[in-house]
């Protein structure tokens, strides 16, 4: 068990293809992989919202290598609502 994310720090959109086998997957009780489900839900899924500031300071000084910018205050937002909604 490990957690792991993938970002693009470059000027060029990117795109991620993971290939894996289903079948060994943890699942909870209706049959879901737990990786897909927040932590928040009971899952191991850690979301945007429940990073570590770490993460997300490392990634911004990557970006400004490239004279970028993190745009995800809007994604952590709303996905701090989502799940927060979900749990109560």
């Amino acid at each position: 068990m490990w957690f792991h994310q993938h970002f693009n720090t470059g000027t060029a959109p990117a795109r991620y293809l993971a290939f894996k086998h289903e079948a060994t997957s943890i699942r909870n009780e209706q049959g879901v992989p737990k990786a897909w489900i927040s932590r928040r839900l009971g899952g191991d899924q850690i979301d945007y919202a429940d990073e570590p500031p770490a993460i997300r300071k490392q990634f911004a000084e990557a970006l400004a290598k490239h004279d970028l910018k993190p745009r995800m205050e809007e994604a952590y937002r709303a996905e701090l609502g989502e799940t927060t909604t979900k749990a109560a």
